[in-house]
């Protein structure tokens, strides 16, 4: 059974101030999911008032462009790469300040991005399915709003992902840089590219026991999924875990699919993309002052 918020979740359609029942289907071959709806609770327990107040995608690094929140630093990346069809996927729960979110991409990005927003936390992948059973995108590129993630790349992985005929493409970096998360607890084959073990749940594991022959490399936080295959493997995972609400794409989902012998694919962008989640990446790459 699935759950209730994803059977009729709701939805705020092009910047309009206004709750619907569904969003109308986009019949659109490639669309781009951001998702903005976590907490930031790591960075709220700095003494930056910025960090105490804002949402996590609204805090302000500097860009290329100068000092930009979060959020429109990696819009104006995608829109660079000349993908037009965004959705912004963001949460009902107060403590995520959705709605803070939802005013500033309607008033600084006007009929440009759409929005989903959960009605219960549902993670990361259940929004993910959520907002595929509200749209018709025949594949999808996820991407985190609080990676400097080079957006510039996004069309040559969208083309690696259909080239190598997969259903599902982990973005990874096996040049991680400093202080990545989950460093090189990725163990993809080196010929076919496809993830063997993923440890990031399992901090106490010893990789270097799984990893003779294999590539360690560290998530970015982007995946590209195909629609079909996403909505019904993650159905059967919803069957399997006994109705788990609240699921983790990278850390539940994606090492179910691998279990359950499925391909996942990867693409390896080979530089840093540094996660801005905590006071201190925050300041080390996300801020020059």
């Amino acid at each position: 059974m699935l759950n209730k918020e994803i059977e009729t979740p709701l939805s705020l359609e092009f910047g309009e101030k206004r709750i619907a029942p569904e969003l109308e289907a986009q019949k659109i071959g490639v669309g781009v999911l951001i998702l903005a709806g976590g907490k930031g609770s790591r960075l709220k327990k700095s003494d930056d008032p910025d960090l105490q107040t804002l949402p996590k995608p609204l805090v302000p690094i500097d860009s290329g462009d100068g000092r930009l929140p979060m959020l429109d630093n990696a819009l104006y990346g995608i829109f660079a790469t000349g993908i037009k069809d965004v959705v912004l996927l963001t949460s009902s729960d107060p403590e995520a300040q959705g709605s803070l979110i939802e005013d500033h991409t309607t008033a600084n990005h006007q009929n440009t991005v759409r929005f989903i927003r959960e009605e219960q936390p549902l993670g990361t992948a259940g929004a993910v399915f959520n907002a595929l059973n509200l749209s018709e995108y025949s594949t999808v590129a996820i991407v985190p709003a609080d990676t400097l993630f080079p957006f510039s790349l996004l069309p040559q992985i969208l083309e690696n992902h259909k080239a190598q005929d997969t259903s599902i493409t982990w973005v990874v970096t096996t040049s991680p840089g400093e202080n990545a998360q989950n460093s090189g607890r990725i163990l993809v084959d080196p010929l076919s590219r496809n993830v063997v073990h993923t440890f990031e749940n399992n901090p106490n594991i010893d990789i270097s026991l799984f990893s003779d022959g294999l590539i360690p490399s560290t998530s970015v936080g982007v995946a590209i999924a195909n629609r079909e295959f996403y909505l019904l493997t993650y159905q059967k995972f919803l069957q399997e875990s006994g109705d788990l609400r609240v699921v983790d794409m990278y850390r539940q989902f994606i090492p179910w699919l691998i279990d359950k012998g499925v391909q996942v694919g990867t693409f390896d962008i080979g530089q840093p993309a540094p996660d801005l989640g905590t006071p201190e990446r925050l300041r080390q790459f996300g801020r020059k002052d």
